[in-house]
């Protein structure tokens, strides 16, 4: 399921991993002047002989800088399986040809494939290797622990040739004024990324280890990176993880010590939709913090302090930047009056500097005031915004410990405000407020809070955004969709998939910037072809024209129609069921093109009996019924549950991943779930529950208003 922020193309990428080929003159002379490759030894090594493997790789491993990119690093140990399922530790002695050498005290079997980091444990047979990818890592600077699979090519004397190839990917994640007392960093994804994997396949161009691997499906779904001692004084900090290859709805990370407020106060949540192939190097958005930037109180907690009578931290907002700020709104609930919670002040200059001016000042009630006039009166600004209102008449008492999110973007000119306020009661969390608007501004942007009544407990502060280097070497490459779209046996016309979603400019050295969609217009009459592989459209950015790549995949069938025109949601089936049985369940992923018009709009969920006649069907949209009056299901809120934005729902539905879920309990009862996620990331679910069945049930779908890509 959903980023901020990115995969990397699979084109652009091979030329990355090209251009950063280390290939040391030692290796090239060696191979270059090598005889007829004798065949690899597999009878074993005379004792006390000593044996030198030469490695050469693609690209990565296993310290990193921006000058030389990736090498071997001294002293790094390797793990080299023989004949007899054990593992033979390698040290490197010449860090800079990538030589590692080993002396045999006995009789040693063949030396049939090597791994790197080394490796712990044995296996079973040759054809039965096992690699693991470890719940937690050491910390060493600018180490990226990369799993390379190598497998012998040819030998000769003291030498024998290894090939090695990524058989994963790495995530890059760097933190920028990482706290005092920190002791260590964690990363957790949707999908599992540690565990013990048997690897299938002969050479090392051959194996790969993917996520959807069933030997990982007893493995988890985080890892964990730990310092030698907690930091004394805040620094910089990169932090790589290897992640198998395939598609991931998300990532979550935050570091973690001696403080409990620090894994709080960093963490970090990236929806998307990411695609990650074996070699590559994601670089999520470097988080930064300030040095004192969480947590604390803003004002007296009795919400006894008045208008302006305390303020935050003010945080200033560079162009290309996101200040993201989380809190806890408190407030005094006085007379019932809706001001008495937070006021967000954007301002030219930090409070207490001068010359201060202010270009906007907002209440969490949706007004506010420009030293042009009030919010209302500046012609066009309330218009440009949202205001979803959800909490309607009880706002007051929602509004007090609900949890605020904001975010400002510094656009070129453009602040870009969003916030969402969810009220604390579990029961009331999907009475969700938003907020939105943009705002063309002149000067600097900061952003800080003041209390009427009220008080505010800060705890998230920090920054996301792409910031260039300058060097040489980075330059821009091109536009392209950081979102993937699917296709099956049609074409898919620009009218139907609307516009490409999640634009980023891409630079040479991995790092993107997510641009404003709103700014591309795309030239009408293109489609996307039922193709896999990257697809160019063209559009005009600024006046200019430009090309943008989105990335395109193939489904395994499809259903509803390529107009979005099927208003009869039972003439267009999925045309494969399957059947669940009894304990079981069934999930099936779908990307979902729609046309929006209603609530209803996508795909429908249909339970029917072992012998395939109709039970019940499910909209995604808190509605279901029987299909022939057979089976009785009580469609009341006793039975279903969900936390959808009715008000934001219809917009969000295009491009969207959604996987139903069809479980079997007992063979008497049934629910079905769906799990939605927006191409922003943004993620819902609905749940019908006590749907009466009687032994197997068979599970598939139907299209209303929609076309629908089955992927999984």
């Amino acid at each position: 399921m959903p980023n901020p922020k990115a995969t990397i193309g699979n084109k652009m990428e091979e030329l990355k991993m090209k251009k950063a080929l280390y290939l040391t003159a030692a290796i090239l002379a060696f191979a270059g002047c090598a005889k007829e490759p004798a065949a690899t030894s597999t009878n074993g090594i005379p004792e006390g002989k000593t044996v030198n493997i030469v490695a050469s790789l693609d690209g990565l491993k296993s310290t990193y800088n921006k000058t030389d990119g990736f090498a071997w690093r001294s002293a790094e140990n390797i793990s080299v399986g023989t004949s007899d399922g054990q593992y033979v530790d390698f040290s490197c002695t010449d860090a800079e040809n990538g030589v590692f050498t080993h002396t045999f005290t006995g009789t040693a079997p063949g030396l049939l494939l090597a791994v790197s980091p080394a490796q712990n444990g044995s296996f079973t047979s040759a054809g039965n290797y096992q690699v693991t990818l470890p719940e937690e890592y050491s910390f060493e600077r600018r180490t990226t622990n990369a799993l390379l699979i190598g497998t012998p090519e040819s030998s000769e004397d003291d030498n024998v040739r290894f090939e090695f190839r990524h058989a994963a990917a790495l995530i890059r994640v760097t933190y920028q004024n990482v706290p005092e007392g920190t002791e260590g960093f964690w990363f957790e994804t949707d999908k599992p990324i540690t565990g013990t994997v048997t690897l299938n396949g002969t050479t090392a161009e051959e194996i790969e280890i993917k996520n959807d691997n069933t030997a990982l499906a007893s493995g988890k779904t985080g890892v964990g990176i730990r310092l030698a001692e907690a930091l004394e004084d805040s620094q910089d900090m990169t932090f790589y993880i290897p992640v198998p290859t395939g598609e991931y709805g998300w990532f979550k990370m935050n570091l973690w010590g001696t403080d409990s407020n620090i894994a709080v106060t960093t963490s970090k949540y990236i929806g998307g939709n990411f695609e990650i192939a074996r070699g590559q190097v994601i670089e999520l958005p470097t988080v930064t913090l300030e040095d004192d930037f969480a947590p604390y109180t803003v004002g007296a907690t009795d919400n006894t302090t008045a208008w302006w009578g305390a303020h935050s931290q003010s945080y200033q907002v560079p162009e290309g930047k996101t200040l993201h700020l989380e809190f806890y709104n408190y407030s005094s609930k006085s007379n019932n009056e809706t001001w008495h919670n937070w006021t967000a002040v954007f301002s030219t200059v930090a409070l207490g500097q001068d010359p201060y001016s202010e270009h906007l000042a907002l209440r969490a009630d949706y007004w506010g005031w420009t030293p042009a006039g009030d919010f209302n009166t500046v012609a066009g600004l309330r218009e440009k915004g949202t205001d979803t209102n959800l909490m309607g008449d009880d706002f007051v008492n929602l509004m007090d410990g609900a949890y605020v999110t904001m975010s400002l973007k510094n656009d070129n000119g453009v602040m870009r405000f969003k916030s969402v306020s969810t009220p604390a009661a579990e029961s009331d969390k999907a009475k969700t407020r938003t907020i939105t608007f943009d705002m063309e501004i002149s000067g600097d942007l900061y952003l800080f809070l003041t209390t009427d009544l009220s008080h505010f407990g800060i705890n998230k502060v920090w920054y996301s955004g792409y910031k260039a280097e300058e060097e040489e070497d980075i330059t821009f490459v091109g536009y392209r969709s950081g979102y993937k779209y699917y296709v099956y046996d049609t074409p898919l016309s620009l009218d139907v998939i609307g516009t490409p979603k999640r634009i980023f400019a891409w630079y040479s050295n991995g790092t993107t910037k997510e641009l404003t969609a709103s700014d591309f217009a795309f030239t009408a009459g293109q489609t996307l072809a039922a193709t896999e592989g990257d697809q160019v459209f063209t559009a005009t950015y600024k006046g200019e024209t430009v090309n943008v790549t989105i990335p395109v995949k193939k489904g395994k069938e499809a259903f509803g129609s390529t107009t979005l025109t099927t208003d009869n949601w039972y003439d267009s089936w999925q045309p494969t069921g399957h059947d669940v049985a009894v304990g079981a369940s069934l999930t099936t992923r779908y990307f979902v093109y729609s046309k929006c018009g209603e609530n209803y709009h996508g795909p429908y969920a249909h339970v029917n009996d072992a012998s395939w006649k109709g039970l019940t069907v499910f909209r995604w949209d808190n509605w279901g019924w029987n299909d022939d009056g057979s089976t009785a299901w009580d469609n009341t809120d006793a039975n279903k549950e969900s936390n959808w934005n009715w008000e934001t729902m219809k917009a969000y539905q295009n491009h969207c991943l959604t996987d139903i879920t069809w479980t079997n309990v007992g063979g008497t009862t049934a629910t079905v779930r769906y799990d939605v996620a927006y191409w922003n990331g943004e993620t819902h679910y609905q749940l019908y529950k006590n749907i009466n069945i009687n032994g197997g049930i068979c599970a598939n779908a139907a299209a209303d208003c929609c076309y629908v890509i089955v992927i999984e």
